[in-house]
Formats: C-alpha cells, sequence, structure tokens
C-alpha cells in the first residue's frame, strides 16, 4: 500500500512499511491516556526480536564476522560505526541499526515483490 505525490503519480512513502517494522518488533508502542503517557516495545513476537538482535550482534557489530561483498551488511556496518565513533550510546545505536535494517529489508521486498 502506497500513498502517490500529488500531480506526478511518484511514490512517496509505503503505509505498509511501519506495519511491518510493528511486526518484526522494531516499532515502540504509544499508550496515552489522560496526563500519563507511556512509550514501551511490545509488538512482534519476542522471537522474533530476539533473533533480529542477535543478527545485529553477530552479522553487523563483529568486524571479523561481516560477510564481504553483502551490501546491506555494509550499510549497516557503515552507519553502526559512525554512530560509535560519534560516541553515542550503544543501545540507542543498535536500535537505530536495526530500524534502519528492517527499513532496507523492506526496501528490498518490495523491489523484488514489484518486479514480478
Amino acid at each position: 500500500m502506497t500513498q502517490n505525490q500529488k500531480g506526478t503519480g511518484k511514490v512517496t512513502k509505503h503505509l505498509s512499511e511501519r506495519r511491518f517494522r510493528h511486526m518484526l518488533g522494531l516499532t515502540p508502542v504509544v499508550v496515552q491516556s489522560g496526563d500519563s503517557k507511556k512509550s514501551y516495545n511490545a509488538s512482534g513476537s519476542s522471537l522474533c526480536r530476539r533473533i533480529w538482535w542477535t543478527w545485529i550482534f553477530t552479522a553487523v557489530e563483529v568486524r571479523a564476522r561481516r560477510p564481504k561483498g553483502n551490501q546491506i551488511i555494509e550499510k549497516l556496518a557503515l552507519k553502526l560505526d559512525t554512530e560509535k565513533i560519534a560516541g553515542r550510546p550503544i543501545r540507542l545505536v543498535r536500535v537505530r541499526v536495526a530500524s534502519y535494517g528492517a527499513r532496507l529489508l523492506f526496501r528490498e521486498l518490495v523491489k523484488e515483490f514489484s518486479h514480478k
């Protein structure tokens, strides 16, 4: 499901990308009730989140284990390394890299399905 720019017909955003990341457990859920506001990651299955984080820890973060020639891993590794060098907290860096990886995965899936 996409939203198009008026007049040009150019795709501006994929409305299902947020749902895709939500199913992977990579988007925060915000609950508001009156004056209280809570945010937590309760979306997706716990198994899916655990596998995603294991992949980030083993395939992306460890330099010796990064596969050569994989463009997605190289993009994620570059983002991870630049964020670490900038001195950002490692937990925040991992969350950003995981979210960016989900976006890249979604775009690759859309590209693959749109060609068929």
